[in-house]
């Protein structure tokens, strides 16, 4: 109690100057913190960025997260090279995958350069996190910590596929209509689920092997 009385104390002695000084010193200090945890941990930007993405809806922690965070991680690093994740609907796979982690990639581990080809069976859900993922990294927050590595194209700045200054781009495809695209990365959603194409209900997954790999 004497503590908090004494930092009252100190700081009603200060002028309005002195006060506005202190606050933004904090505020920076805050804002260095969570640079240095977002770009340390792949988990730790997704909480910090939820808000940005869902600002309605609680961040709710889970080892499910950190599991799939963490072999995502795994994937940047080459020690997996090809993933499947299963987990039931709801539980924040799809805005992990496609969504944070190239956010992630781009901004807090400086690798703007790299290329995502983001597929799902259908294109409305594709164009959602696409649209998603370009609302974070345009976000003030984002730009504000990483505004200087992550910087949106005016020539190719759409729903379906935005790029960036460093020819990093993040592009969104239905199943159906992947061939001839590329990337670094190709996160597919969902795998197992069917399409019905010319030659017949094919999974995403194969349809992926086919054309891709």
């Amino acid at each position: 109690m004497n503590q908090v009385t004494d930092v009252y104390e100190h700081l009603k002695k200060l002028s309005r100057d002195e006060l506005i000084a202190k606050a933004r010193a904090a505020s920076k200090l805050e804002t260095r913190d969570v640079k240095k945890e977002c770009e340390e941990s792949f988990i730790k930007f997704i909480e910090h960025a939820w808000d940005v993405i869902e600002p309605g809806q609680p961040y709710i922690h889970g080892w499910h997260l950190e599991a799939v965070a963490m072999h995502l991680e795994a994937t940047h690093t080459g020690d997996i090279k090809r993933l499947l994740i299963n987990i039931p609907p709801g539980m924040t796979k799809s805005l992990a995958t496609t969504v944070f982690f190239p956010a992630w990639l781009w901004g807090p581990k400086d690798q703007a350069h790299l290329r995502f080809l983001c597929v799902s069976h259908s294109q409305n859900l594709a164009v959602r996190d696409s649209t998603r993922m370009r609302r974070l990294v345009q976000s003030e927050w984002y730009q504000k910590l990483w505004g200087d590595r992550v910087v949106l194209t005016g020539d190719q700045n759409s729903k379906i596929k935005f790029e960036n200054s460093k020819f990093g781009f993040r592009e969104a495809a239905a199943a159906g209509s992947i061939t001839g695209s590329r990337g670094d990365f190709v996160l597919c959603l969902p795998y197992n689920s069917m399409i019905y194409t010319s030659q017949g209900p094919i999974q995403i997954g194969k349809l992926l092997k086919k054309n891709l790999m």
